[in-house]
């Protein structure tokens, strides 16, 4: 009697995903230094920590680091680094102590910091791939 389940070929068989951000880059410190300054100053002039005008000037702030064009492909900090070995050191535990399947394949954005990412959790995996396709927008 022939079966009723469809042949698994490459492309349907299942598939486990874990998604992985990269670890804090030198951008990410940035920002939050001047979100900070713009924060401090709008209260310096009188306005509230939480208002909408304090709010907007820490977001201007941020979003003036990310026109940085020196910064688009900003490496790992040291914490962005100690970040991704925490995270190596979770998913292997994870695989060996709760079962969870090691992964087939790693994708992985050409940026840098992802890239430092991917080499710190994933040293000595034999299939990973760059692509553009899961790369971040640009902000």
């Amino acid at each position: 009697m022939p079966s009723c389940e469809p042949e698994l070929t490459p492309m349907l068989r299942p598939r486990t995903l874990y998604f992985i951000r990269h670890g804090e880059a030198y951008h990410n410190i940035l920002e939050k230094k001047a979100r900070m300054k713009a924060r401090e100053g709008a209260i310096a002039e009188g306005l509230a920590p939480d208002s909408e005008e304090t709010l907007r000037r820490m977001e201007e702030a941020r979003k003036g680091v990310l026109n940085d064009e020196s910064l688009l492909d900003a490496p790992l900090s040291e914490t962005g680094e100690k970040e991704a070995e925490d995270a190596r050191r979770t998913l292997e535990r994870l695989i060996k102590e709760e079962g969870l399947p090691p992964p087939t394949e790693v994708l992985v954005s050409p940026l840098e910091r992802a890239l430092q990412t991917a080499n710190i959790i994933f040293p000595d995996h034999n299939n990973i791939h760059v692509r553009e396709e899961v790369r971040e927008r640009l902000t």
